[in-house]
């Protein structure tokens, strides 16, 4: 084991496991952990997940409530970033290999923990397999120093060569493909902040999903579209950032609390005017948040 996962086994820290029900909005505690646990994974058949710790894969039974460890073979210093099979017959794992760091993609088989190295170049991080089990999406960076560039990447899951299908400033991260194979879903900060993109799994037409709530306009149809009201609501009675005197991200809130007091204390009432039918909408070409 690597000198960092070492260091980390000697953190007093807790992970909570927690299943999200999507259907009835509730959350149940399933497992508290005295060590760190990361990105746990549903089986295929439903009954266990598979998390990640110190390097390490591990099976948890929902059931029993029981974690094991998996056998990885050669790739023995697991990141947070692997993906089971669509088949459900083998895990594939971003990992280093004899205790390092240098994070390469490997395909495993449950059956008998034999690992075969796909992605040889170095920092390569898995996140997605296609539907069909035949490729997978990874990001990974390429070049040297302050050179390196992060953009996503495919590669047949048997191996093969890579095909770069993002060349964007910034970081090009997390690619996950639809269930229906045809379109990647992934994050980028090429526009400033982190964002979610869409793309054909060709790496055509790469379509911002999200914005950032300072954004004013917005190109539908090729034609640019000003928003003039000066409000365009994704969360109702969260304070708008730019607003604020501040250029400190979560003190939005405090001034807007410090206003209202002010207010009061001079005799002026406030008023909240919520406009629900103002709302950061889209159309089949961009996304729709609508509160209406």
């Amino acid at each position: 084991m690597s000198e960092y996962t070492d260091l980390c086994k000697d953190r007093a820290q807790t992970s909570v496991l927690r299943i999200y029900d999507m259907q009835t909005g509730k959350t149940e505690e399933v497992m508290r952990f005295p060590r760190v646990i990361e990105a746990p994974n549903w089986s295929v058949d439903g009954k266990s997940r598979i998390y990640n710790s110190y390097g390490d894969i591990y099976r948890f039974d929902l059931k029993t409530k029981e974690s094991a460890k998996l056998d990885t073979g050669v790739a023995d210093t697991c990141n947070n970033d692997h993906v089971l099979s669509p088949d459900g017959t083998g895990i594939a794992v971003s990992s280093g290999r004899g205790g390092d760091l240098v994070s390469r993609i490997y395909k495993v088989s449950l059956a008998d923990g034999i690992a075969e190295e796909i992605v040889s170049e170095p920092w390569s991080y898995l996140h997605g397999w296609s539907p069909d089990g035949s490729t997978f999406a990874y990001c990974a960076g390429r070049g040297e120093g302050e050179d390196m560039a992060w953009d996503i990447y495919t590669m047949p899951s048997c191996g093969g060569e890579e095909t770069r299908l993002t060349d964007a400033p910034g970081l090009n991260d997390g690619p996950e493909f639809a269930p229906d194979g045809k379109t990647i879903w992934f994050n980028s900060t090429r526009t400033g902040v982190m964002q979610i993109w869409k793309m054909n799994a060709d790496g055509s037409e790469q379509t911002q999903m999200t914005f950032d709530e300072t954004m004013n306009s917005r190109t539908i149809d090729g034609n640019v579209l000003l928003e003039y009201w000066g409000y365009n609501s994704v969360s109702f009675f969260a304070p708008n950032t730019s607003y604020a005197s501040s250029p400190e991200y979560n003190e939005e809130g405090n001034e807007l609390k410090e206003l209202i007091k002010a207010l009061h204390d001079n005799g002026i009432e406030v008023i909240l005017d919520v406009v629900f039918n103002h709302t950061a909408e889209g159309n089949e070409l961009g996304p729709t948040f609508c509160f209406k």
